[in-house]
């Protein structure tokens, strides 16, 4: 639960892009048109950011940060929250699933994180995420499901040699019939 949040302009050198993102794909052309939305305009929304040592940790905003770079932007509007990991995981998936361009691996494997980490003492399953992030309990599995697909099938997929739907047919079989 998110208890306090204050709002600071942060020099961009104190911020650092979390580690526990699930998004790594971000599209040139789209982050270009931001960039260049960023050098006309300043960036019009507040980044979300948790306090992390001496610096501040990006929880929201991955896209905007890395066009106020690119832009040159010294000083960034952020929004501080005191979050603990779980809830951290938790907006950047919501944040990802509500992107147009987030890559569907990508959200499968954030949802695969949330799986893993333990909230109030307990591991979430299916349906706590579904009931997290507005989606169906068949829409969580159907996503986590690309997560067994092997490597070389993966790589396909990033690429959008294979799509979705074939991506999750593939992900129902062994790693040797993949191959």
């Amino acid at each position: 639960m998110i208890t306090d949040t204050d709002f600071k302009i942060i020099p961009r050198a104190e911020l650092r892009e979390s580690k526990l993102n699930p998004r790594h794909h971000f599209d040139p052309a789209a982050l270009a048109e931001l960039t260049e939305s960023v050098k006309a305009k300043g960036i019009l929304q507040p980044l979300v950011v948790r306090q992390n040592g001496a610096g501040y940790e990006l929880v929201a905003g991955a896209r905007r940060y890395r066009a106020a770079k690119a832009a040159g932007l010294e000083l960034i509007p952020c929004m501080v929250r005191d979050l603990t990991d779980v809830e951290v995981l938790e907006i950047m998936v919501i944040e990802n699933g509500q992107l147009t361009d987030i890559h569907p691996l990508e959200e499968a494997q954030g949802y695969k994180q949330l799986m893993a980490m333990e909230k109030g003492g307990r591991k979430l399953d299916a349906a706590g995420i579904a009931a997290r992030v507005g989606r169906s309990v068949k829409y969580i599995y159907d996503r986590m499901k690309l997560c067994a697909l092997i490597t070389e099938a993966k790589h396909l997929f990033m690429e959008d040699k294979i799509t979705a739907g074939h991506a999750i047919l593939l992900a129902r079989l062994s790693a040797e019939e993949q191959k």
